[in-house]
């Protein structure tokens, strides 16, 4: 560093201030970069992240949406179907509940005609007629004899007009016997003929004789073509016809077919495709059909059965004796809703059936007459609805495209994702999705579908399915929204085959979905990084090559739709990405360099305000080393380098003074070392002398402190034989006490003798006298007595000895006990006064030992102070010498 200190401070100064102003800036400068670089790739990260989780977000929520539509249009199928069932099973019951009433009508108005006058006595009069013409079994009957006419004239108008009133078509009477037509109102070919032999033997007709006289009750006979009425299907109802309890013959009708043809194509709930209609055990109609009249009407289904006959399930079903609805293949070949059941009539069963197309049936209109479905899939956007029966039969479509009508589990479209579709609903009974692939009924352009079941929840039969074809509108139209891509982002969907499932913004001519299927995964696919790390289960955000061999920040995520999973991507160019940083960094450069500019200018003026002063100060510096203080500062400013030529000028100025100064106290220094020197001699002696003196006072202190502690120690024994002789007094007292309490029980024991004494003395002095009494033989007890008085007397009289010694010993103790009381609190004032004695005594002892600790310090102090005095006297001769050198160093200096 040495050549740095070389260098004059101007350029210095600049030098160091430019480096201190532009190294921050560099700093700050590359870290905003840094930063700034980093925030804002960051921020395109984030920015395309969330793109990404935005349009993934809809996407889900678009399949989201389109698994409840399916879920609510399964519901509405359901439950248009159960309304279509219950109004199809209402009307069936309807037009079923008029034809029994009609036909009820029917046999009951003909029983009524049977018992009225004017046909009880035709009848009558045509079976005698018979029996007198001896008509054979075998022959015709004789309508021909000339008094056939006049038999019938009275009574046959009035059977017309009743039969023209009850609407039957023709009314027959026919012998029971041999099956002779004998009259009819409409007068055809087979009035007179026999039915059991001739032409008529095989006849509707015939049947029904047979059936009545076997029966004997109302039959009918079913439609067959029959030749007196212009070989016309006709049907016949009959009656027994009884005189006086016997069978004469049969009443029979011709069984209306306009009036119940006219009940059966009534309109009413059948819409545009339904119809009711009726079909024999024959499998040939019995009323006329409204779809088609040409080949399955009664007459046409009659003059040509094989085009004419009915032989679907229904049919089948109905004649078999059960009723139901289901939806079957009519003999059309369409699928229709139908309602069966069999209508008997006697022993002749029919079906009777109303349907209706299920395509009509299962899809309602609105007020406009609009289709509800149609509706649906232009509300929510999608490319066409279908319904679907259970065996894959579609026939219901919005857009009827080739696939309308056909069967797409066994037909030709079998093969495609939406025969997968319908094949895995059926299976597994639940929604389902299948991915885009190329569909030829919509011109082989890629389209997905989804499916949802319609079960019979009874016995989870599947009824039939409700799928919708996806529009790619609403997914490109998801896809393709361009906020926050710039001009070269966009966002796009890839299947896991690497084709589209979304339009690309930036290629939307080869990368479309349509062009995706079309074409090749090289050319019109997406096979990246991305889309390889994507289909790996990997969601990341970085940068790679994209499918037009560009780089791109590309934020990836893969995602399932249905069993598939696709791959959402948000790709923006690298270059458009990193625009914003370039531009930054280029902006931070040319603040970088007006900064550097600016620092050095300021730089400059600063080091130049620096070094001028700053010269100066060095000239004036060099004059004061030189010794001349007469130099003069002219100051001119009031910043630091002003305050230092200022300061310098008080130096100056105060140097004058101070050199003046000391110049003077040098001279009165030098003499005041020479009477100090002086005074420290006589210091030293005098405290050599001090230092004596202490000496023999410590010695004396010394002998004090040996006899306090002495006069210590014998008070300290003092006051513990005090305290001894206290406790023994206190205890002698103790003993006296007791001694006391003994002396006065024995002198309550000498009482207690005393009194036995005294009665003792009564016994002998009682004894005496009973002695006395007693004469001579009491002399003994005389003198026993006599002898226990005495021994009496002195015992007690030892006794008040005793006892005046127990009471004088009592006294005794009782004064030693009071004196020996009086003396222990004496002892112990004592015993206090020399513990007292004894603390005083051992204050005194610290008090000399203080002293004696004293006197050695003062000791130690003397002898030190005579040191320091002999040291003073040296140092003021050095002091001398000092001041003599400083005199010579001041003359050194030139002052004012």
């Amino acid at each position: 560093m040495g050549w740095f200190n070389n260098i004059r401070l101007q350029p210095k100064l600049i030098a160091i201030m430019v480096l201190v102003g532009l190294i921050p800036v560099v700093i700050v400068a590359w870290e905003v970069s840094n930063r700034a670089t980093e925030a804002l790739l960051e921020q395109s990260y984030n920015q395309l992240t969330s793109l990404k989780a935005v349009k993934l977000f809809q996407i889900g929520d678009l399949f989201q949406a389109l698994e409840s539509d399916m879920q609510v249009l399964g519901e509405v199928v359901a439950t248009i179907r159960r309304e279509a069932i219950d109004r199809l099973k209402t009307n069936h019951a309807l037009r079923e509940q008029s034809l029994k009433s009609h036909l009820a009508a029917a046999s009951a108005n003909l029983q009524i005609m049977a018992t009225t006058t004017e046909v009880t006595q035709m009848f009558h009069k045509l079976f005698l007629f018979h029996e007198q013409q001896q008509t054979a079994a075998t022959e015709p009957y004789p309508v021909d004899h000339i008094g056939y006419l006049p038999l019938i004239q009275a009574e046959s108008e009035r059977v017309k007009r009743m039969a023209t009133e009850w609407a039957f078509g023709d009314v027959l009477f026919i012998c029971a016997k041999h099956g002779h037509v004998m009259f009819t109102t409409g007068a055809h070919s087979d009035l007179g003929q026999n039915l059991s032999h001739g032409p008529l033997k095989n006849s509707s007709l015939s049947s029904l004789w047979q059936k009545v006289v076997a029966t004997k009750k109302l039959a009918f006979s079913d439609y067959r073509p029959y030749g007196p009425n212009q070989t016309l299907p006709t049907g016949f109802m009959g009656v027994p016809y009884y005189h006086q309890g016997n069978l004469e013959g049969v009443i029979a009708i011709r069984i209306d077919y306009q009036h119940i043809n006219a009940l059966l194509q009534q309109r009413n709930g059948l819409g545009h495709t339904g119809e009711a209609y009726l079909v024999g055990s024959d499998y040939l109609m019995r009323s006329d059909s409204y779809l088609d009249s040409a080949n399955r009407s009664l007459q046409a289904s009659f003059a040509n059965p094989e085009r004419g006959r009915v032989t679907t399930v229904a049919v089948e079903q109905a004649l078999a004796g059960k009723s139901g609805a289901d939806v079957i293949t009519d003999y059309h070949g369409n699928q229709v809703l139908s309602v069966y059941a069999p209508l008997q009539l006697g022993d002749v069963r029919w079906a009777f059936l109303v349907e209706v197309d299920i395509a009509e049936a299962f899809n309602p209109l609105d007020e406009q007459g609009d289709s509800l479905f149609a509706r649906f899939m232009q509300l929510h956007g999608y490319y066409d609805l279908f319904l679907i029966d259970s065996s894959g039969y579609i026939f219901y479509s919005v857009t009827q495209e080739a696939d309308y009508r056909t069967n797409i589990l066994k037909g030709q479209f079998r093969d495609s994702n939406l025969g997968e579709l319908i094949r895995t609903v059926a299976r597994e009974r639940q929604f389902a999705l299948v991915d885009f692939a190329p569909y030829a009924p919509s011109n082989g352009e890629p389209a997905a579908f989804a499916g949802y079941p319609i079960v019979d929840k009874r016995d989870d039969e599947l009824e039939m399915v409700v799928a919708l074809q996806l529009s790619t509108a609403k997914i490109n139209a998801i896809m393709q929204q361009r906020e926050g891509m710039g001009e070269s982002g966009e966002t796009y969907l890839v299947g896991s085959d690497r084709r589209m499932r979304s339009d690309s913004f930036l290629d939307p001519e080869g990368r479309s979905i349509s062009a995706s299927f079309s074409g090749t995964v090289a050319d019109n696919g997406v096979d990246t990084e991305a889309v390889e790390r994507a289909l790996a289960g990997e969601s990341a955000t970085r940068i790679i090559t994209d499918y037009n061999g560009n780089r791109v920040l590309s934020s990836f995520s893969p995602f399932k739709v249905g069993e598939e999973v696709w791959v959402a991507i948000a790709e923006m160019d690298e270059a458009e990405v990193e625009q914003p940083v370039k531009a930054l960094i280029e902006r931070i450069l040319l603040l970088a360099v007006v900064i550097t500019l600016l620092v050095v200018l300021v730089a400059w003026l600063i080091a130049r305000s620096i070094t001028i002063p700053m010269r100066q100060a060095v000239a004036v510096s060099n004059q004061i080393a030189a010794g001349d203080l007469t130099v003069t500062i002219d100051v001119q400013s009031r910043d630091e380098t002003g305050q230092l030529l200022s300061a310098m000028k008080n130096l100056i100025e105060r140097l004058n003074a101070i050199i003046t100064e000391v110049k003077g106290g040098a001279d009165n220094l030098a003499s005041a070392s020479s009477e100090v020197s002086a005074t420290a001699q006589t210091l030293s002696q005098s405290s050599t002398e001090q230092a004596a003196g202490v000496e023999d006072i410590s010695s004396a202190v010394e002998q004090l402190n040996a006899s306090v502690r002495q006069n210590s120690e014998n008070a300290r024994s003092t006051n513990q034989m005090a305290t001894r002789a206290s406790i023994e007094a206190k205890q002698g007292g103790d003993a006296v006490e007791k001694t006391v309490q003994a002396m006065k029980q024995i002198a309550d024991k000498i009482g207690q003798i005393e009194t036995i004494a005294y009665k003792t003395n009564l016994l002998s002095l009682n004894a005496a006298i009973e002695a006395a009494r007693a004469g001579e033989h009491g002399k003994g007890f005389t003198v026993v007595a006599s002898e226990v008085r005495k021994l009496a007397e002195n015992s007690s009289l030892t006794a008040q000895e005793i006892s005046e010694l127990a009471t004088d010993s009592v006294k005794v103790a009782e004064d030693a006990g009071i004196k020996i009381e009086s003396i222990v609190p004496a002892i112990q004032k004592t015993s206090a006064l020399v513990e007292e004695i004894a603390a005083a005594s051992m204050e005194q002892a610290n008090g000399v030992v203080q002293i004696n600790d004293s006197m050695t310090q003062l000791d130690k102090a003397t002898q030190q102070n005579a040191s320091a005095s002999e040291q003073l006297a040296a140092t003021a001769e050095e002091l001398n010498g000092q001041a003599e050198q400083l005199q010579r160093s001041v003359s050194y200096f030139k002052v004012r």
